[in-house]
């Protein structure tokens, strides 16, 4: 049977920024989003044609990006988009059912469309907004149905999603899009913002930082894999990982976070990011909380808590959390922006400046044979030449273990990061332990680390070495003078990956070749960049959104 309601209130306005996107191979992609009365309806089939021709009548409803040139990173010019979503009668809510559990939604009731007009069924969902990825055959548009879909994602919208989105918050939303023959899912990261919400006027965004709440920033966690996960009586799991804040624990509001569940393994790999959202003035006090779940039973497996105190901003810390009962859990945190903790920071450490990066490509095959992922060590050297001839590097552990049952065992590893690796960033990039793997973070992900500006000079370097469980497996030199002038960001295509001797390249010799790395560095002038943090805090800059 279905259920009518009488008429339907104007839609929710909501614009759509598409901040990242993570793909496991190089092709020209394009991508669609479509609003749906639930995630129970069936999408449209894509448009065929020109890249943006949307019918006047799909306005708010459908709209889809370019399409790109054959990559592994892409970027879309056409990203923002303006959606509309049902909601009923004449009440804000999207939904008229206040949901807590976000994991497991079921039974909804139903809303019509009017007296002329289907109703939604019983037991159907709240409104959804469908993302697809398609691989285009053709680069210039998509012709006579050749493309090819790569992964299907859903945010449904109720419960504290809909809450801070009403406050007129700035919600970001990793998505993960799943392949229709289940091979590995990509990633699509946006940020969602209602329009004319009770928190703004005349149809403006209103802000997302009032006067108590302070500054919101975004904390990421690559998730990527777990070991000696156990689901009761000698079975393996179907395990996830959960994550929220403090904050939201003590406010009993659910997750909205979390990977996907990895059937039937006692070793999952996930390799996918979550985020959570946190005040710039609650940094010192908050942690990020991770439940690892079996799905099949709904109970919690194993906690842990990191406190996010001692994060340096733009650093990454990867971590092996010990679970207890021989399980561990590996994860990477990074707070990739925070303007006044930075600030702070450049203040008390005179002589330094912020220096940041990103792998928009590598290409090669060498590291076959070892354990992943394989992981990008970024430092400053003050000889390039001596850096191009220098042996590899002595092996090192990829995750800093600590006791997951200890907040202080784990605030002391992270400190010793600190000063183990001054001057320095360990970021994982790619997938499996060979250069050809897919890419760990969405696109225009940064490296962050801060170098005295003495060691910033002619003859100096950026150094990239890409290492996986047995050692480094190629090293790449930037010379500071290939760099923009006035600390502008500066692309770099092909350069070249020389295999630096040792076992983890897997077969070249010492000097070989081995692949080549695209990427974008920026050294910042430290004046510049004191600049840029004080107008950042001024305005109320908003870290919730893009990649950092």
């Amino acid at each position: 049977a279905r259920v009518a309601r009488g008429p339907m209130a104007p839609p929710v306005q909501l614009r759509c920024l598409v901040t990242g996107v993570r793909v496991n191979q190089a092709l020209p992609y394009f991508l669609t989003l479509q609003t749906l009365k639930s995630r129970d309806s069936k999408p449209r089939d894509v448009t065929y044609g020109d890249d943006l021709a949307i019918r006047r009548t799909e306005k708010g409803t459908y709209a889809r990006t370019e399409t790109t040139e054959i990559t592994s990173a892409p970027e879309f010019q056409n990203k923002a988009f303006i959606m509309s979503v049902p909601r009923v009668n004449n009440a804000r809510e999207l939904h008229p059912t206040a949901v807590e559990d976000l994991l497991d939604g079921k039974d909804w009731p139903g809303f019509g469309t009017g007296g002329d007009g289907e109703g939604v069924a019983l037991g159907d969902g709240p409104p959804a907004l469908v993302l697809q990825l398609y691989g285009a055959r053709s680069a210039g548009h998509s012709v006579m149905g050749q493309d090819v879909l790569i992964g299907t994602g859903y945010v449904e919208f109720f419960g504290n999603t809909v809450t801070r989105l009403a406050r007129g918050e700035a919600v970001s939303i990793t998505v993960s899009l799943e392949h229709p023959e289940g091979r590995a899912p990509s990633q699509v990261s946006l940020q969602v913002t209602m329009l004319d919400t009770d928190s703004g006027s005349g149809g403006s965004v209103a802000t997302r930082d009032g006067k108590v709440a302070g500054k919101t920033l975004r904390v990421s966690v690559l998730v990527h894999g777990a070991t000696g996960l156990s689901g009761g009586d000698n079975t393996a799991p179907a395990a996830f990982v959960a994550a929220k804040t403090m904050r939201e624990a003590a406010a009993r509001l659910p997750s909205r976070a979390a990977t996907r569940a990895v059937p039937k393994s006692s070793e999952p790999i996930w390799d996918e990011v979550v985020s959570v959202e946190v005040g710039e003035h609650e940094l010192d006090r908050e942690k990020v909380l991770l439940a690892v779940v079996n799905h099949d039973t709904n109970k919690l497996m194993a906690k842990a808590a990191v406190p996010l105190k001692s994060l340096e901003v733009g650093r990454h810390y990867s971590m092996a959390l010990d679970l207890g009962d021989g399980a561990v859990l590996n994860v990477t945190v990074v707070i990739p922006h925070a303007p006044q903790r930075e600030l702070d920071f450049l203040k008390h450490n005179a002589d330094y400046t912020r220096v940041e990066a990103s792998v928009t490509g590598i290409t090669g095959d060498s590291g076959s044979g070892f354990a992943g992922p394989v992981v990008a060590v970024w430092s400053v050297t003050k000889d390039s030449a001596a850096a191009r001839a220098a042996p590899g590097g002595k092996k090192i552990d990829l995750y800093r273990r600590a006791d997951a049952a200890s907040e202080t065992d784990v605030v002391n590893q992270i400190v010793k990061l600190n000063g183990e690796f001054k001057a320095r960033d360990m970021v994982p990039v790619l997938q499996g332990s060979t250069l050809g793997g897919p890419p760990l973070w969405p696109s225009g992900h940064r490296a962050c680390f801060y170098a005295q500006r003495s060691a910033i000079q002619i003859g100096a370097g950026i150094v990239v070495e890409l290492m996986n469980s047995a050692g480094m497996i190629a090293r790449a030199v930037i010379p500071i003078g290939d760099l923009g002038t006035g600390g502008r960001a500066t692309e770099l295509n092909h350069v070249p990956l020389i295999c630096c001797g040792g076992t983890a390249a897997g077969g070249p010799n010492r000097g070989d070749e081995v692949g080549k790395i695209s990427l974008t560095v920026r050294a910042w002038p430290r004046e510049t960049l004191l600049r840029q943090r004080e107008k950042e805090v001024a305005a109320g800059f908003d870290g919730g959104g893009g990649l950092g």
